[in-house]
């Protein structure tokens, strides 16, 4: 009996273990069904990368990187609600989310009112870093993107009559094409025909049978994947031979791998898999071996809102949520997948857009334009 209770005083006095250091968070709120789904599913497909990047590295400071994942299904009101689960059920250290500038949007009151990190990977509005300081983005703003579209349609392409088609349900469609068809006019070119839309409406046959009478050398269209589908599946439909102009949203293999109804046509986006950089061909050697497929855009977006939030907290030291938000609104030039990204004082980030062309199937890198074309827009 002695013995048992020396061993039992003995056991008492043992130092305990350290528990494991809790895993670091990404709370990841993207459209994994729905009209979105195939930027959500891309998108995933580039965080899903970073994080085990990161963990085959050992982790972020000696901690296990998850992704807590939430459909949106591409509704603003269920991104709102995927970020009160995430901050308040699953603890994220920060947030990745959402894809469209309308979601992003929704999160972003959320995000700053629970000071809680946000990154946006693909949201363009110019309005999402007013939120407050907790939020940011990694892609460019609207305005730039529309600049350096109509900037190559004067300039490279010698265009002089272009159309503009919106999408009336869209802040992003119609930003887009006020965007453009100012800078478009601005440069000595015309636009005989601007014309809006109402994706709900179950026709887009008068709008584009008016477009097809118009007697342009191309058309502009800031639209998402189901839009640009429908509007150019029913132009070839009458026949129509049009050469069609985009912006990111086009930047999705339904769109590229429509076929010869949309064969030449242009589009900006946010980075090429053709470029030499290390960091493009280490992202896409990567992803091809685990995919089996060439990443698109939200790919690497995706990656580099990952990347950015994890090489903050390295340099902080911590994933403390004030002392990351402060390393994220400051940061070094950051060289992307997506371009070498800084931020000005209002979080908006500063870096070059691509200009692609869609060649049987495939997306062929034209150009880079300089993040210095012209100064951003200010919100409207």
């Amino acid at each position: 009996m002695a013995l048992l209770a020396l061993l039992a005083l003995v056991a008492c006095h043992e130092p305990k273990k350290a528990a494991p250091p809790r895993d670091l968070r990404i709370g990841a709120i993207l459209p994994l069904t729905g009209p979105e789904a195939g930027y959500g599913v891309s998108c995933r497909s580039g965080i899903d990368l970073a994080i085990a990047e990161a963990n085959a590295e050992g982790g972020i400071l000696g901690r296990k990187v998850r992704a807590f994942y939430l459909d949106s299904q591409g509704r603003p009101e269920d991104s709102a609600l995927a970020a009160q689960r995430s901050i308040t059920k699953d603890k994220v250290d920060f947030l990745i989310g959402e894809v469209s500038s309308a979601g992003a949007l929704a999160i972003a009151q959320i995000a700053d009112r629970a000071k809680t990190p946000m990154i946006s990977p693909a949201a363009t509005s110019p309005l999402l870093t007013e939120a407050g300081p907790y939020v940011f983005r990694v892609a460019y703003a609207d305005p730039f993107q529309a600049l350096a579209m109509a900037t190559f349609a004067r300039d490279d392409l010698k265009l002089t009559r272009v159309a503009v088609l919106r999408d009336l349900s869209s802040e992003y469609s119609l930003r887009l094409a006020q965007a453009f068809g100012e800078r478009f006019v601005a440069a000595g070119g015309v636009v005989p025909f601007d014309e809006a839309f109402d994706r709900v409406d179950a026709s887009v046959f008068p709008v584009v049978e008016k477009l097809v009478a118009a007697e342009v050398e191309a058309v502009y269209l800031p639209l998402y994947e189901e839009e640009i589908l429908r509007i150019v599946s029913a132009a070839s439909g009458m026949g129509a031979r049009l050469r069609f102009l985009g912006s990111d949203g086009w930047d999705v293999a339904t769109v590229v791998q429509l076929g010869p109804p949309i064969e030449g046509s242009y589009f900006t986006s946010h980075y090429s898999a053709d470029e030499p950089r290390p960091e493009v061909q280490h992202f896409v050697k990567a992803f091809s071996e685990i995919y089996n497929e060439q990443p698109d855009a939200m790919a690497a977006l995706g990656y580099d809102a990952v990347q950015f939030g994890l090489s903050a907290i390295r340099r902080e030291g911590s994933s403390d949520r004030a002392r990351l938000a402060k390393a994220l609104a400051a940061p070094p030039p950051y060289p992307g997948v997506t371009g070498d990204l800084t931020l000005d004082r209002r979080r908006q980030p500063q870096k070059a857009a691509v200009v692609l062309q869609i060649v049987g199937g495939r997306r062929k890198f034209i150009k880079r334009v300089a993040p210095d074309l012209a100064p951003s827009l200010p919100p409207p």
